[in-house]
């Protein structure tokens, strides 16, 4: 999985309606991000939004919030640099549960490698922003080609290798640059959701990250490269083994709850298939 979609959208609709056009193009890993929504609403979004990358057997992970993502049977969260702390999401949803983090420094990704060894580490990093973009408040520094380069260059040095995705502001004539350089892959939302021939521009994408980088880090880390470094993705049988049932309690209670789940203290229990 080297290209994700990160969803847009001011309402369900919007929500599931891009996610929904993004895998007809033939995108396979999707990223739910909602924010300031109430957790009711937001597990019922999630629960229609798996639907729907099911039936596309796409990869499904949630933006923020770790018992979401185990409440409706996605595949994994995404962890932003202001949410939940990566070793409280470890724990709260496993090793089999995929944990993407973000990063805007070299020193972000090498904080993650300075943990304990028995913690296993993030499967990929979300690295960015590669140029300014409208649909992230509070952005940090603009990292452009170079600052990639310097980064990736650390982690060579730190024989650091996982998968690096390249985020903010991407467009179609930088995948190939963004890939050149080391970069396992791309997340995107507008250049998807305003090309008038996606299908086409999702099969161009998937190609040219499909090339073998031009930098082979195998040989200078002893290590797979970073850029042709797989992303692990759990098969759907696996993801179901897993799910957490969310009470009807613990539903109640969140039902006017405009705090994150990630705050509340509600952890997983036993983990059973949540009913729908």
């Amino acid at each position: 999985m080297k290209l994700q979609y990160i969803s847009q959208g001011k309402n369900h609709k919007e929500h599931i309606d891009g996610i929904a056009a993004a895998c007809r193009a033939g995108v396979r890993w999707v990223q739910l991000r909602v924010k300031n929504m109430k957790m009711l609403e937001t597990v019922e979004l999630a629960k229609e939004v798996r639907k729907v990358c099911d039936e596309y057997k796409a990869t499904l992970i949630i933006n923020d919030y770790p018992l979401v993502a185990s409440a409706v049977g996605a595949d994994g969260v995404h962890i932003g640099k202001n949410d939940m702390s990566f070793i409280e999401a470890r724990k709260m949803l496993g090793n089999q549960m995929i944990i993407g983090v973000t990063a805007n420094t070299f020193q972000d990704i090498q904080s993650y490698w300075d943990l304990p060894t028995k913690i296993k580490k993030p499967d990929y990093i979300g690295l960015g922003p590669f140029k300014f973009t409208k649909t992230k408040q509070k952005l940090s520094p603009i990292l452009g080609i170079e600052g990639y380069k310097e980064i990736l260059s650390q982690c060579v040095s730190a024989k650091i290798a996982v998968p690096i995705i390249a985020v903010g502001g991407i467009k179609p004539k930088d995948v190939a640059v963004l890939h050149a350089v080391g970069l396992t892959g791309v997340a995107v939302y507008s250049m998807i959701i305003s090309s008038r021939s996606r299908k086409q521009l999702v099969k161009n994408i998937l190609v040219e990250l499909g090339k073998k980088s031009s930098i082979n880090r195998r040989k200078q880390v002893g290590l797979t490269s970073i850029s042709d470094t797989p992303i692990r993705m759990r098969k759907a049988h696996v993801r179901k083994k897993i799910v957490r049932r969310m009470s009807v309690a613990e539903i109640e209670a969140l039902a006017n709850q405009e705090v994150p789940l990630k705050h509340s203290g509600l952890g997983p229990k036993k983990p059973k298939r949540i009913q729908e």
